[in-house]
């Protein structure tokens, strides 16, 4: 097994409302070799899902008026009217494991829970491509 998630060259869409974790998480799925595209709202992201195809989206769940499960719901409504591919998700959370089953129940495909563990995001995002691959 490699000893670090290879992201080179894969096309990651980020919604974080939080200014400093949408930082954090850019640089590191970047030092893993990530395309990072960063919006700030789960309503700028549906904007952004309109002119690109990413491999991947991590959306925070507590975002300010329209949160990470708004998105996911959008997106999959989006999807399910196109027929396309469904994209890999992953929630970021800020409370831990129940929220987690619950992102996963809203149709999330993972969850990471905050105190964030880029390393710990970065393989959770190795393991959905390797699945949809």
């Amino acid at each position: 097994m490699n000893k670090s998630p290879a992201l080179s060259g894969i096309h990651v869409l980020l919604v974080e409302g939080n200014h400093d974790t949408r930082r954090i998480i850019e640089v590191g799925l970047s030092q893993y070799g990530a395309f990072v595209t960063v919006v700030s709202s789960a309503q700028a992201g549906v904007v952004a899902l309109d002119q690109m195809t990413p491999d991947v989206i991590v959306a925070d769940l507590t975002m300010p008026i329209d949160d990470g499960y708004w998105l996911i719901a959008q997106i999959r409504k989006q999807h399910r009217r196109s027929g396309g591919r469904q994209l890999p998700t992953v929630a970021v959370s800020p409370y831990g494991e129940n929220v987690g089953r619950a992102a996963v129940a809203a149709e999330f495909d993972a969850s990471i829970a905050r105190p964030l563990d880029v390393d710990g995001l970065c393989w959770a995002i190795q393991r959905l491509l390797d699945r949809t691959s």
